[in-house]
This record gives structure tokens, C-alpha cells and sequence, in this order.
């Protein structure tokens, strides 16, 4: 027992729960709820019992404590450990729920999480974690990185306090415990950018700058605002959904959350409001507003796989050109993003004079297209000069067929909005929060600002993971567009380089294809810190299997695998997998679709096989020779294909492999050129066998080993129907520990003693044989340290009428050496 006195409420104002302790509340019955945050809010008035706070024996590192939540036949327990932090204030962290069978088991996989911690990036040591060499409390610090004891990943922790402990909704929607970093970019005033590679937290931060600014309002409201309201956007819907939920809002998505979960509330007048809308909505919402729905009709939107297949050729033919020396592409891209999505585009504003308005909601002419600086765009001027002829006799298409793109949309827009009357149609919110902002033209993000009353905005991205066509973006453009609407330039982006999604495994890989990006498409991506990986883990690995096997995999109810392909093969994917699934559905995500969201297992399939002809080429051509002038421009598809791909590989948390349902040259090509970073997933090999480390291995083999154990602890021998389910469990767990190596074989040798143990202890001693093999299965079971098995069965031999000198002996002999082994540990 580990008893105090009661303690002051304000030493201990941190309580703190892992996402394992939130996912068991949140699986709970009101019941259970009630329990817990009633023994938490014990514990953090310091009372202290044997009851509420006892310390559990065999601990490594520090002081572990469970807290009975009932004394019910289920026996939950609560498993805590005390903490510190720097500015002095003392409280707990709960780690797990559970039962009382398995408190001892999560006890060594929290001793095992801070062994694991010497061997991470941080700067802080295991021993660091300790207040003092002689104390129970943990020191955690914004800085001080756990990994999950089930995971091989950060460890999430969300904060709570007395005050949420009071409501059973309130520890639903918990906030994540920040880092020092994080907690800066928050309390940065004014309009904020964030860059940072994937993983880092980027969605983290804006769902709590958004809830920090809420708190800042309700507290001190914003000079002549009664009602705060906040836009957030995003491509994908799923990331809206995240967005909401980190915020208290289930649902996520809708044009305006409820204000009952988000109103902060100090008088009548005093209310905040939260809207979250894909991009797509946002603009849609524009076009309605400014009455311009009628001139946009959706079957005559052009995307850059119909300009592509169909109005460029045409274009093309116009001109009387059978070829052209500029990819499809690239005049995409000059399209997009600077004859129709520049902020000189959307505001008329005249290459040689910014500040003169000449021309209102006007595409570039030639002139001005021309003349835009070097740093803007890449091509020359000779390839500016052919683009625009291309763009012009994509024009007259467009007008002869009234076909549209998303740019002439915005054009629309914005020339409504320079006519006084139409701009108060616009709906405003007082801040607009964006994610994925490198997925952004000029013209979208001038649209947005537009929205904002406030003239600010919290934008976060990474120009790695700009994967739609057609947008070139510069976080320095942005500061740009900023000083040309609002006259005030936002400070330069804050970094994020802490990886808390994916171990140095995955990132490593995923770092070649950025490496790819510097060397062959030089300003494509911003140069940055590699990120920190926290913790190791298994490489990616990749091969060829056909699509019986992979349905195969993926029909298992076990496999948790989440698949990602490029978007455009969604549909054909999920038909092949019917064909032999059946009824059995299957997660297939495209890649931009997943954009900003992690699972913790995912095949990537199918990225090369989706190529057509020419872009296999160019891969393979990129990946057998060293930068060439003119690769850049002669191969754009390639940069956008590299960015997809590393935004597929980083969705993962901890495995990942590359999936192709048949062979291609761009495929071996990149297996090749990866390197060790990338390992090779033979076709008869299954992926699990790749997916885990020998360590791994190892530690999932004996955590089947201990299921067997408790099936067969009960006293007075081991009944018929226990020994079948052990023995289940220790078969299981002998395949991992052969599929471990080298590493297993020392614990598959064990777990053979085990299962021949637990065969005598069944069946007894029913001949003078059996006495002989146990008595040298006890010789075996003390060889390998198996004490208690080897106990078990001198238990069993005193008992025998044979032999009793004997083991006697055997008896007295397990003793010394147990004996030895407490005296060499103390």
C-alpha cells in the first residue's frame, strides 16, 4: 500500500489521460463513467487509501499505482502513475482501464514504453523523467515525449481538470497535451502560417488555436464583435470531420455546428460560432451568392484529366500543331495558377505598378503573363510565350462549347465582388482557419480572406504534399497577398518537425522521395529539417501480388488494413476486390481523399500500375539517371506523382507496404532505386512476415504466451479444456517466435518446455516413465530459469510415491537456485 494525507486540491491540478484510458471511457456504461471520474476526482484531492492509490510490485523504472474502480466479479482497475511538471504543479496520468487479470501485464508494457525511450530522438533520457532518483512522481515537461506501451508510437495524452471531471460528455472531447512549440504558434496574435512535413501536427494546432481564440473572446471580446464566428476549410470532408471532433463536435461536417457544444457564454450578447466546409462548399456557397449558378453548369466542368485526354489535343489541332514542346501539365499549371489564379488575375494588378488597379476580375494578358518575375514561375520566355498561345486556343474551346474550369469560376467571383452592392452578399466570419493550404490558388485563398472581417487567417501546409494539379504554391506569395489586400504582412511560416504519426521506419523511406523532389525538381519543395521519428520500426516493404491474395488479406477480419490508391482508381480497385470479397467490404481511400488523416496499417496499391505508358518512362528514366537540364519541364506529371506518393507513404502509423496487382518497369525501377529504405515482399511471403520486426515478433509471441498462461493459473491442475486453449495460444506463439529468427529462438525453445509441462501437470504421474521425463523436464525447466514450471513439477514429484528422495533433491535444488537469482536481482 502506498498511503498520504490528504493534499492541498491546488497541488494537484494535472490530470492527464492516454488515449487508451479515453477510448476505454469512451466504450463504457454511465455506470462505469460515473466510477471513474468520481476516483479521479479522489485522487486529485489527494486522498489517498489502499483502495484509491496501491503501488504495484515489480515495477523497473518507477512508481506504478492501480485504484480499484469497483470491487465487482470484473475487478477494474485504474493504472496511474503521479507526475510533476516544471512549473511545479503535481497530479496523475492514467494510462489504462483494466481488468484486474491484466493489471500486471500493462505494468510491464508502461516499464517497457520508458525503457524504449533511450533509444528515441528526444533529448530527454528515461532517467530524465524522474523528479528525483529517490521519488514515485514522473517529471513531464511540454517537451518530454512518451511512446504508447501498445504502440510503436508518441503517446497522446489529453488534459482534464476538476471542473470536465463533472460531466460525463465533458471527457469526450478532451485537448491534446501540447508542446512548446505548439503552444507558441498558438499564442501567436494576428494572421499565423504554419509549414510543416506530414505528421507534425498541423491539424493539431488549428483545432486549438481555433478553440484558444474562442476562450480569448469569451474572456476579453474582440472590440465591436458580440459574435465571434469561425470558418474552417479543407479539401477533404474527412479532415472537417477531424477538425469538428477535436473541438467537441461528433459529427464534424455541417454548414453550422451546433452552438450549444461550441458557445462560450458570459452574457446573452457574448457567443462564438464554428462552421466547417470542404472548399469546394465554400466556393459553391460564393457562386449562389453572387448569383452566378446559372452560368456554371457542372456537366461543362473542365478537371485536368478531361483537359488533358480532350481539350488540349483540340487545342492543339487548332493550332495546327501535332506536337507541342510543353506537357499538358505545365499549361494546366499556367492556367491555374497564374493567367487565371495569380493575385494579379483576380484584382487586375499591373506588373509594373502592384498598386494600380487596371483591369477588374480579368484573366493576364500576354504582357503581364510574360513579365511575371523568375522567382514566381520556372519557364523561360519562349515557354511562356508558347503556354499563353495554348492558353489562348484552350479559350476558344471553352467559349465555342461554354465549358468551364474552376479558375474562370473565381475570375467570376471576384469581378462580383469589386461591385459594392454584390460584396455584402458574401457571408462573413470574423477568422478563417485553412488546412492544406499548399492545395490553394492565389485567387482561392484571396476569396477566403475576402470572408474574413478580421483580415486574418491561421493557414497550415506543406508544399510536399501539394497534389492537385495545377497549383504552383509559395508560402512567400502568400505574405504577398496579404500586403496586397490588407497592407499587413504576416510573420514568416513557424516550422513544425516532430513527427508524432509515423517511427523512423516509415520516414526514412518517405524521406528518398523527398530527396527525389530536391534533385530533380529544384524549388517544387521547401528544404526543411528532416523530421524527428521518435521511435524505430519495421521499413516498408513492397512487392507483386496478384488479387486473389490481396483479397485474401483484406477479407480477414483481423487484418485492420486500411488501402489507399490514387484517386482515380477508387472505383476499379473496389470492383476487382468484389470479385472475390463478396460481401465482405474493404476501407479503399484515395490518397488525396486521406489526406491529413493517419491509420496505423495501409497498403498502398497500385500507385504505378495506375501510370499510363509515357509516365512509366519518365519514372524509370527519373530513377536510372542522374538530373538532366529540361527533366523538370519535359516531366512535370512526375513531381505531382512524388508528392501523391509521399502523402500516401506518411498516412501510415506503423506498417505500411506497396502493393502492385501486376509488374511494370516504373514499379522495379523505384524498388531499386529506394534502396534499403525499401524491402522487397516476396510473393509467397506473408505480409505480416514483413510487417513486424524480430522484436516484434518476439514481444507479440509472448504476449500469446501469456494468454496461455492465464488460462492454465488457476490452483488444483490444469482441466481439459484449458490445456486446449493454451495450447492454442503457445502454438501461436511459437510461429512467432520461428518468424523472429535468431532472435525467437531462445523463447521458442520456452515455450516448448511450457507446453510439455502443462501436459504433465494435466495427465499427472501415472507410471514410473512419466516420474523419469518429469523428473528431467525439472533438470530442463531450472537450464532455462523456469522456475515456477520447475516448482510446479517438484510440487507434483513430492507428491509421486516413486522417487521421493530423489525429488527431494530436485526440490531443494530449485530452492538454492531460486534463492541465488532473488540475491543476484536485490
Amino acid at each position: 500500500a502506498h498511503d498520504h494525507d490528504v493534499m492541498d486540491l491546488a497541488q494537484l491540478e494535472s490530470i492527464k489521460l492516454t488515449c487508451d484510458a479515453l477510448k476505454w471511457y469512451g466504450q463504457a456504461d454511465s455506470r462505469q463513467k460515473a466510477l471513474f471520474r468520481r476516483r479521479l476526482q479522489q485522487l486529485a484531492l489527494g486522498e489517498r487509501s489502499r483502495i484509491l492509490s496501491k503501488r504495484l510490485v515489480g515495477s523497473k523504472n518507477y512508481a506504478i499505482f492501480e485504484t480499484y474502480l469497483d470491487q465487482a466479479h470484473t475487478a477494474q482497475r485504474i493504472i496511474f502513475t503521479e507526475i510533476r511538471e516544471r512549473n511545479g504543479l503535481r497530479g496523475i496520468l492514467v494510462w489504462f482501464v483494466s481488468k484486474h487479470k491484466h493489471v500486471s501485464r500493462y505494468m510491464e508494457l508502461i516499464d517497457d514504453s520508458i525503457a524504449r525511450l533511450s533509444h528515441t530522438r528526444q533529448p530527454v533520457s528515461a532517467r530524465s523523467l524522474f523528479a528525483q532518483a529517490n521519488s514515485d512522481e514522473m517529471l513531464l515537461d511540454d517537451d518530454t515525449i512518451l511512446l504508447n506501451p501498445v504502440a510503436n508510437t508518441p503517446l497522446k495524452i489529453y488534459t482534464t481538470d476538476m471542473e470536465m471531471l463533472g460531466s460525463e460528455e465533458s471527457l469526450g472531447s478532451l485537448p491534446l497535451r501540447l508542446t512548446s512549440a505548439e503552444k507558441a504558434i498558438i499564442h501567436m496574435p494576428g494572421t499565423v502560417l504554419v509549414l510543416g512535413r506530414s505528421g507534425t501536427g498541423k491539424t493539431i494546432c488549428i483545432a486549438n488555436k481555433m478553440a484558444f481564440d474562442r476562450q480569448q473572446h469569451t474572456h476579453k471580446p474582440t472590440f465591436g464583435v458580440s459574435k465571434m464566428s469561425q470558418l474552417f476549410v479543407a479539401h477533404s470532408p474527412r479532415i472537417c470531420r477531424l477538425v469538428g471532433a477535436l473541438q467537441g463536435c461528433p459529427d464534424g461536417l455541417s454548414s453550422a455546428v451546433s452552438e450549444a457544444l461550441l458557445e462560450d457564454v458570459v452574457d446573452a450578447v457574448q457567443t462564438t460560432s464554428m462552421h466547417l466546409k470542404t472548399l469546394d462548399d465554400v466556393v459553391a456557397d460564393a457562386e449562389k451568392a453572387m448569383g452566378l449558378t446559372e452560368h456554371f453548369d457542372p456537366t461543362s466542368r473542365v478537371d485536368y484529366r478531361r483537359f488533358k485526354h480532350e481539350i488540349f489535343p483540340r487545342a492543339l489541332k487548332s493550332l495546327k500543331k501535332r506536337s507541342c514542346d510543353l506537357d499538358p501539365l505545365i499549361v494546366w499549371t499556367v492556367m491555374r495558377s497564374f493567367i487565371k489564379g495569380s493575385i494579379e488575375a483576380v484584382h487586375g494588378i499591373d506588373h509594373t505598378s502592384l498598386s494600380a488597379v487596371a483591369r477588374q476580375g480579368c484573366a493576364l494578358d500576354k504582357v503581364t503573363f510574360v513579365g511575371l518575375g523568375e522567382d514566381r514561375m520556372r519557364l523561360t520566355t519562349r515557354q511562356r510565350c508558347e503556354a499563353f498561345e495554348v492558353f489562348e486556343a484552350v479559350s476558344a474551346v471553352y467559349v465555342n462549347e461554354r465549358l468551364w474550369d474552376d479558375g474562370d469560376r473565381l475570375l467570376a467571383i471576384h469581378r462580383a465582388l469589386q461591385q459594392a452592392p454584390q460584396r455584402g452578399l458574401l457571408c462573413t466570419f470574423y477568422k478563417v482557419y485553412v488546412d492544406e493550404v499548399q492545395d490553394l490558388t492565389n485567387a482561392e485563398l484571396a476569396l477566403l480572406l475576402h470572408m474574413s472581417s478580421s483580415g486574418t487567417m491561421f493557414l497550415a501546409g506543406d508544399p510536399a504534399q501539394s497534389v492537385v494539379e495545377g497549383v504552383d504554391f509559395r508560402f512567400e506569395e502568400v505574405r504577398s497577398i496579404f500586403h496586397y489586400l490588407v497592407g499587413k504582412v504576416p510573420q514568416k511560416p513557424s516550422t513544425l518537425h516532430l513527427n508524432f504519426r509515423s517511427h523512423t521506419g516509415i520516414l526514412e523511406a518517405a524521406d528518398v522521395i523527398l530527396e527525389w523532389l530536391f534533385r530533380f525538381f529544384p524549388g517544387s519543395v521547401k528544404l526543411l529539417p528532416k523530421d524527428d521519428g521518435l521511435c524505430k520500426g519495421p521499413r516498408p516493404a513492397m512487392g507483386v501480388w496478384g488479387m486473389a491474395k490481396l483479397a485474401k488479406l483484406l477479407g480477414s477480419p483481423e487484418s485492420g488494413v486500411v488501402v489507399l490508391t490514387p484517386d482515380h482508381n477508387i472505383g476499379a480497385l473496389n470492383r476487382a476486390l468484389a470479385e472475390h470479397l463478396g460481401n465482405a467490404t474493404v476501407t479503399v481511400l484515395g490518397i488525396r481523399e486521406a489526406k491529413g488523416l493517419d491509420f496505423a496499417e495501409v497498403l498502398l496499391v497500385d500507385f504505378f500500375k495506375c501510370l499510363d505508358v509515357q509516365q512509366h518512362k519518365s519514372w524509370k528514366k527519373m530513377l536510372q539517371s542522374s538530373p538532366s537540364v529540361g527533366f523538370q519541364d519535359a516531366h512535370p506529371e512526375v513531381e505531382t506523382q512524388l508528392k501523391l506518393l509521399y502523402t500516401g507513404m506518411t498516412r501510415a502509423q506503423r506498417r505500411l507496404n506497396l502493393i502492385e496487382t501486376g509488374p511494370s518497369k516504373a514499379a522495379s525501377s523505384f524498388l531499386r532505386a529506394a534502396g534499403n529504405q525499401v524491402t522487397e515482399l516476396s510473393f509467397n511471403s506473408t505480409i505480416e512476415t514483413n510487417l513486424l520486426t524480430p522484436d516484434e515478433w518476439v514481444g507479440r509471441g509472448l504476449a500469446f504466451a501469456w494468454e496461455a498462461s492465464e488460462h492454465t493459473s488457476r490452483a488444483g491442475g490444469v482441466r481439459e479444456q484449458d490445456l486446449t486453449v493454451a495450447l492454442t495460444w503457445l502454438n501461436r506463439s511459437i510461429e512467432c517466435f520461428r518468424k523472429a529468427a535468431n532472435v525467437g529462438v531462445a523463447y521458442e525453445c520456452k515455450a516448448h518446455v511450457h507446453m510439455e509441462v502443462l501436459r504433465f501437470l494435466h495427465k499427472g504421474i501415472q507410471t514410473k516413465d512419466d516420474e523419469v521425463k518429469m523428473v528431467q523436464l525439472v533438470k530442463t525447466c531450472i537450464t532455462e530459469g523456469m522456475w515456477l514450471e520447475a516448482d510446479s513439477l517438484v510440487s507434483l514429484l513430492v507428491s509421486s510415491s516413486y522417487h521421493r528422495q530423489q525429488s527431494e533433491f530436485y526440490q531443494s535444488l530449485l530452492l538454492q537456485n531460486v534463492q541465488t537469482v532473488l540475491s543476484t536481482k536485490t
